[in-house]
């Protein structure tokens, strides 16, 4: 994926036969994401993210090999606003299957969306579902550890609850190799932007899962913002036919 003189590039996930007719038709955040090929059409949203922490996973490899490499290193990553944390185990997923020891920080209030602020009140669409009542309010920290328990992977995620306002400070200092960005407001955005941002390891992931989000057009208004006098580049990728939110954003840090 090679940039070009705008400020975007655009480009396609890997372009793979949908798998296996008998699958699932719809994406239904009860089921896991598997990840193995064949990529399969009903979590075709999903595709994009498990494709660049993939790719990111091998770049680490490659890295731990070279000659330059004098001690091993744990791949460390963080995902703000896990919701039910599917996206999370799955990506955890990959690095155990690759074999790579992982440091896997997830950050949600595991009690819905915030209370809006006025920056994200002005920006959202005016019949925006989350104005009357409190999205992703049917998760819970409790429920998302006992998945994580249930794959095998509480060893390499650590949950963090809370508003990022108050958690983001209370993580170790550590240099980010990838971090997912999928909390919808644009306060959200600028604060997990402002704390990863210095700290990733240089040709690191940020991912962004709703910039091209109709839903919640603040994420794309807050990462255009924060990026406005940095020099990294967005990078838009998705897998199959385009549709809301199936096209997905990430940046490769300088």
């Amino acid at each position: 994926m090679i940039p070009g003189k705008s400020k975007t590039a655009t480009t396609r996930a890997e372009e793979q036969p949908s798998g296996s007719s008998t699958g699932p038709t719809t994406y239904n955040t009860a089921l896991a994401l598997p990840h193995p090929l064949p990529r399969t059409s009903f979590y075709q949203e999903k595709i994009p993210l498990l494709v660049a922490f993939e790719q990111c996973l091998y770049k680490h490899l490659a890295e731990q090999a070279g000659p330059g490499a004098h001690h091993a290193r744990p791949f460390v990553a963080a995902e703000c606003g896990v919701y039910k944390g599917h996206s999370l185990i799955a990506c955890a997923r990959i690095a155990r299957d690759l074999g790579v020891p992982i440091r896997f920080f997830g950050l949600d209030t595991f009690s819905g969306l915030p209370t809006l602020s006025e920056i994200d009140a002005d920006l959202s669409p005016p019949k925006a579902a989350y104005k009357a009542r409190t999205l992703f309010a049917d998760a819970s920290l409790e429920d998302v550890r006992e998945r994580c328990e249930a794959a095998g992977l509480l060893a390499s995620i650590e949950l963090v609850k809370g508003l990022f306002s108050d958690t983001l400070t209370t993580l170790p200092e550590l240099q980010y190799d990838f971090v997912n960005i999928d909390c919808d407001l644009y306060e959200g955005h600028m604060q997990c932007l402002e704390y990863f941002y210095g700290r990733m390891k240089e040709g690191g992931t940020i991912f962004f899962d709703d910039y091209h989000s109709k839903v919640f057009p603040m994420a794309h208004q807050a990462i255009d913002d924060f990026l406005k006098d940095r020099p990294e580049i967005l990078f838009h990728v998705r897998w199959g036919e385009d549709g809301e939110n199936q096209t997905k954003a990430f940046i490769l840090k300088e």
